[in-house]
C-alpha cells in the first residue's frame, strides 16, 4: 500500500488555489523508471517522492519555494497544521 501527502493551498476567502504538491512514498526517495515513464503530472501539480510521508523542515521549505511563493508572493500569513 502506498502512502501519500497532498498539500493544497486555501486562501483567506476560502478559495482553493490552483496549485498543490503531492508527495508519494517511495523506497528510495525517488521514482523508479516505470513510475517516471507512466506518471502523468498536470501542470498545476508538483509531484515529489519521499521515503517517509512525515513532514520535515526540508519538505516545508520545498513547498514554500515551489508552490506557495510563486502563487501568492511572500506577503502572506502561513498557518501549518499536521
Amino acid at each position: 500500500m502506498q502512502s501519500y501527502t497532498v498539500q493544497p493551498i486555501t486562501s483567506a476567502d476560502r478559495r482553493l488555489l490552483n496549485k498543490f504538491r503531492l508527495i508519494l512514498q517511495e523506497k528510495e526517495n525517488r521514482f523508479g523508471q516505470r513510475m517516471q515513464k507512466n506518471l502523468i503530472v498536470p501542470p498545476n501539480v508538483i509531484v515529489r517522492a519521499s521515503k517517509s510521508e512525515k513532514s520535515s523542515d526540508e519538505k516545508h521549505r520545498t513547498f514554500l519555494n515551489e508552490v506557495l511563493w510563486p502563487l501568492v508572493g511572500k506577503k502572506c500569513l502561513l498557518l501549518l497544521d499536521s
